[in-house]
């Protein structure tokens, strides 16, 4: 086989929140881990904490920085699966 090409796909990663005026190194206030679903679509999965719109906004504001289209949020709730679609041009026109 002649191996001309290869390419490294990110498939996971971790998504975190921080007060306004902190940075990356301060304390976070919410984090969770994130899966690629597609180059522009993410789950969001293992958060322990609700999501607030605070922390959406910024979510969405991290996602359209990054080019991320669609996200899937996924709960687990007595035991089932509960998820939840967000367009990320359409909640950030809403806000």
């Amino acid at each position: 086989m002649d191996v001309k090409y290869a390419e490294i796909e990110p498939l996971s990663g971790v998504i975190r929140v921080w007060p306004d005026g902190n940075k990356y190194g301060d304390p976070y206030e919410w984090s969770a881990s994130v899966r690629w679903i597609s180059r522009d679509a993410i789950e969001i999965l293992g958060y322990t904490k609700p999501i607030t719109r605070e922390v959406w906004r910024a979510i969405i504001a991290t996602c359209s920085k990054n080019r991320i289209e669609m996200i899937l949020a996924v709960r687990y709730r007595a035991g089932l699966r509960v998820e939840k679609w967000i367009d990320v041009e359409k909640w950030s026109k809403r806000q």
